[in-house]
């Protein structure tokens, strides 16, 4: 594999972790202490932590396609 091969494999990488480190930080169904598990164990797997938490990632409340509702929207129907 060329330089611009591995640099452009490992900017992926560097991209797709720090997107799954934001999406646990901001996650709205997560108590405090998974979340600080959650970004401890992508920070020492990192890719094998990105993969998980995206197969074990619980539904975000309101998303339509998981049907998971909070109270609030359910109150319209």
């Amino acid at each position: 594999m060329t330089t611009a091969g591995v640099s452009l494999a490992v900017l992926v990488l560097v991209a797709v972790w720090g997107w799954a480190v934001t999406d646990i930080a901001r996650h709205d169904r997560l108590t405090r202490n998974y979340k600080i598990f959650w970004i401890i164990f992508t920070l020492v797997f990192p890719l094998v932590g990105v993969f998980v938490w995206l197969g074990f990632r619980p539904p975000r409340q309101g998303d339509p396609s998981t049907g998971y509702f909070s109270d609030v929207a359910m109150e319209g129907m």
